[in-house]
């Protein structure tokens, strides 16, 4: 009970800071067995959360799951030494180390759990620009994000395909903001050329997922363009997102 209270007190404080907010959800945690076969390759949200944290930028990583270490990006990120954040201190501490703060998704349902199947599309409430990547890998996911983008007047950055799971294909990304899509932050079809690609690893597992990701971002491997485009793109979309925040969003606090 008192870890619970901790919790509750916690996460009903304002997240400091300035700038956007960029929330990823833990796909790869919550796939159905059925979606999981789908996969690619290891889940990459890891390497895109360290990415933009290094580069400064508050990051939130939530996930079915994730405050107990659950599997996919809060696994990953756990085996990394970044373990989930139980509240808001522990997420303003990530930040101040420039690192990914992971939640779980039912800190953001305000105890609404489980939500509804656009979990993906959860994300704090409150005044701080807010942009939720959102990875769609069928064409009737990304249509239902985008109709709700469009009517809810929220920053969100969808990536139509799977680039999340596979640095060889550059991303295919659709941006919506204010409710309107922006053609100039959007990048085009996936590229299916193999130029700049690097071997995956043999397995999905955390392990062998965090060794990738700690290579990649060493330079140990060479990171492919593809991901570096994917990083340039959420980058901007979260700067466009400064002077703009989500429309009919009350004031209110993770």
């Amino acid at each position: 009970m008192a870890t619970e209270r901790k919790h509750d007190v916690g996460f009903a404080r304002c997240l400091p800071g300035e700038g956007p907010l960029i929330v990823l959800p833990d796909a790869a945690a919550a796939a159905a067995p059925k979606h999981a076969r789908t996969i690619a390759g290891p889940t990459l949200v890891p390497w895109l959360a360290l990415w933009l944290a290094r580069e400064g930028l508050s990051v939130l990583v939530h996930g079915p799951g994730a405050s107990r270490g659950g599997g996919g990006a809060a696994e990953v990120l756990q085996s990394l030494g970044i373990g989930p954040a139980s509240d808001a201190d522990d997420v303003t501490d990530r930040w101040a180390r420039r690192e990914p703060a992971v939640v779980a998704s039912a800190a953001l349902a305000q105890g609404h759990w489980p939500p509804s199947p656009g979990w993906q599309l959860m994300a704090p409430q409150g005044p701080r620009p807010c942009l939720r990547v959102v990875p769609c890998h069928a064409a009737g996911g990304a249509r239902s994000a985008a109709a709700w983008a469009a009517r809810s007047g929220a920053a969100v950055l969808l990536l139509v395909g799977a680039p999340i799971t596979d640095p060889r294909h550059s991303p295919r990304a659709e941006v919506w903001i204010g409710g309107h899509f922006r053609a100039d932050l959007a990048a085009p079809a996936p590229d299916e050329s193999p130029a700049g690609w690097t071997p995956l690893p043999h397995n999905t597992g955390a392990a062998a997922t965090a060794l990738f990701v700690q290579e990649l971002l060493s330079g140990v491997r060479p990171t492919p363009q593809p991901l570096r485009q994917l990083a340039w793109l959420v980058e901007r979309a979260a700067m466009a997102t400064v002077t703009t925040t989500d429309a009919n969003t009350p004031v209110s606090c993770l």
